[in-house]
C-alpha cells in the first residue's frame, strides 16, 4: 500500500493499479487493499479524462490555429497583407504561444513592408515618367512655336517610343506630324510657284528675243509689259 500510495502521489495511477492488482491477487481478502485499489482506479479514471479533455483542447486548438494560417495565407495570395497582419495578430491574442502565427505574422509584417516600399517606387517612377512626358510636350510646343517642325515631330516621335502609354505625347506627336506635312506641301506649292514663275518669265523673255530679232519691236514690248505686270518683281522683266 506504501508503494502505491508513493505512485498515485507521483501521478503514475497507471502502475499504481497495477501494483495494486498484482498485490490484491496475492491477499484476495484485503479490505484495505480493495479500498486503496478503487481509490487508485478512480485517481487513473480522472488522469484519463483530464488526458482526454486536453486532448480535445489541443485538437481544437491546432484546428483554430490551422484555419487562421489557411485564411491569412489565402489574404497573402490575394496580394492583401495588411489583412493578414489583422488577422494573425486577433490569433495572437487568443493564443499568444503559438511559434507557428508568430512566424505567419512576421511573414505578413515583411511583405506588406515589401509591398510599401515597391508602392512607393512605383510613385516615385510614375511622376518621374509624369514630369518626363511633361517636359517632353513643351520642348514640343517650343519647337512648334519656333517653327521647327522637323526637330519637333524627331523629338516627339522618340518620345512616344519611351513612353508609349501618354496620349497627350501621342496627340502633340500627331499635332507635329501634321504641321510638318502641312509645310512640305506648302514648300512644294511655293517651289513649284517660282518653276512655273520661272518658265513664264523665260518664255515672255524669249518671244521677246525673237520678235526684237524679226524688227517686231511693238510687239517685244507688249510682251515685256505683260509679263512685268504679272510679275513686277522680276528684275530681268524690268
Amino acid at each position: 500500500i506504501m508503494a502505491a500510495r508513493q505512485l498515485l502521489d507521483a501521478k503514475h495511477n497507471e502502475e499504481a493499479v497495477a501494483h495494486l492488482e498484482q498485490v490484491l491477487r496475492r491477499y484476495p481478502g484485503s479490505d484495505e487493499l480493495g479500498s486503496a485499489l478503487e481509490y487508485a482506479r478512480q485517481q487513473l479514471a480522472v488522469e484519463e479524462s483530464e488526458r482526454r479533455r486536453a486532448e480535445e483542447a489541443e485538437r481544437r486548438r491546432r484546428a483554430w490555429i490551422d484555419s487562421e494560417i489557411t485564411v491569412t495565407r489565402q489574404w497573402m495570395e490575394a496580394k492583401q497583407p495588411e489583412r493578414a497582419v489583422t488577422s494573425l495578430q486577433q490569433a495572437l491574442n487568443q493564443y499568444p504561444e503559438s511559434e507557428e502565427l508568430k512566424s505567419q505574422l512576421d511573414s505578413a509584417l515583411r511583405r506588406l513592408e515589401l509591398e510599401r516600399v515597391e508602392r512607393e517606387h512605383a510613385e516615385q517612377e510614375a511622376q518621374r515618367r509624369r514630369e518626363e512626358i511633361d517636359r517632353q510636350i513643351s520642348i514640343g510646343h517650343e519647337l512648334l512655336d519656333a517653327g521647327k517642325n522637323d526637330h519637333a515631330v524627331l523629338t516627339l516621335e522618340k518620345a512616344v517610343l519611351q513612353f508609349p502609354e501618354s496620349k497627350e505625347l501621342r496627340s502633340q506627336f500627331e499635332l507635329a506630324k501634321q504641321r510638318f506635312t502641312d509645310e512640305e506641301r506648302e514648300k512644294q506649292r511655293v517651289a513649284e510657284e517660282q518653276r512655273r514663275k520661272r518658265n513664264e518669265i523665260d518664255g515672255a523673255l524669249r518671244s521677246a528675243r525673237q520678235f526684237l530679232e524679226s524688227k517686231q519691236t511693238d510687239r517685244a514690248v507688249t510682251a515685256l509689259e505683260q509679263a512685268y505686270l504679272k510679275y513686277p518683281d522680276s528684275a530681268e522683266l524690268e
